[in-house]
């Protein structure tokens, strides 16, 4: 192979490895460790120390804790994340830590169903249903729900400070990871977090059931290009130049 040949494919090679790769784009995470949620998040929640679950699937610190709901009207407040100005794309990824807190009831009655549901722009994207008296078949527990979380007391009722890893005391709790895959093009995006279900808050109290996310991560296949680092287009023309001056000799050299 020619030394012109080499040299062309070595600059050609640079240009393309500084500018031709990608990533994907992180629209949005919050963690809650300030104490308070992110402006982006509006509706029912409130920001709480983790209790139990601080260092089970990435819990820390604080997390955002829905216990709203009427008793005996099945269904709680939403807490709504709202995203707008996203870059072009094709599909969407939701991540986040799950805790699911007290006497959800799974599937069947009589004292369910218990629902926590992701609405992505109204749409019901994920449901999950768990049944922290026994784990059993009474439940709905998506692809997207990962890494459980072992019954035990964690949070229940409030009482934060004294853990009860028996659950004699107080329902036990449970919870997931959760990372969903949907088709998604718009450039804004609406994510709804909800419980419901004839069961949710039936009537034992009004801490019946609650659930908390941490962690939530929203990103996009929109890609973004790796910039080239500032003298790499000087390195690639500088030997681009070598390449025309060994070729001109080479044809000074046949002239003669």
């Amino acid at each position: 192979m020619s030394k012109l040949r080499i040299v062309s494919l070595l600059a050609a090679g640079l240009l393309a490895a500084g500018g031709g790769s990608a990533q994907a784009a992180v629209v949005f995470f919050d963690s809650f460790s300030s104490g308070s949620a992110a402006a982006e998040f509006s509706g029912a929640g409130s920001v709480v120390g983790v209790g139990g679950y601080n260092s089970i699937n990435g819990f820390a610190d604080n997390f955002l804790h829905n216990d709203t709901g009427a008793i005996g009207a099945g269904t709680g407040l939403s807490t709504n994340l709202s995203l707008n100005g996203l870059a072009a794309h094709t599909s969407m990824t939701i991540e986040f830590d799950l805790a699911m807190i007290d006497s959800w009831d799974g599937t069947t009655p009589p004292h369910a169903p218990d629902y926590f549901r992701l609405l992505v722009d109204s749409t019901n994207a994920m449901v999950v249903s768990v049944d922290n008296g026994e784990q059993s078949t009474n439940e709905i527990v998506p692809t997207g729900a990962t890494n459980r979380i072992p019954l035990q007391q964690l949070f229940g009722n409030g009482v934060v400070a004294n853990p009860d890893p028996n659950c004699s005391s107080y329902f036990c709790d449970s919870g997931f990871s959760i990372a969903l895959t949907l088709a998604h093009s718009s450039s804004s995006a609406l994510l709804s977090f909800i419980a419901n279900g004839s069961g949710y808050h039936s009537g034992i109290g009004a801490l019946d059931e609650s659930w908390a996310i941490d962690n939530v991560r929203v990103s996009t296949n929109a890609v973004t290009a790796v910039p080239l680092p500032a003298a790499l287009p000087l390195f690639a023309a500088g030997l681009g130049l070598l390449g025309l001056f060994g070729w001109r000799r080479k044809r000074t050299a046949s002239a003669v």
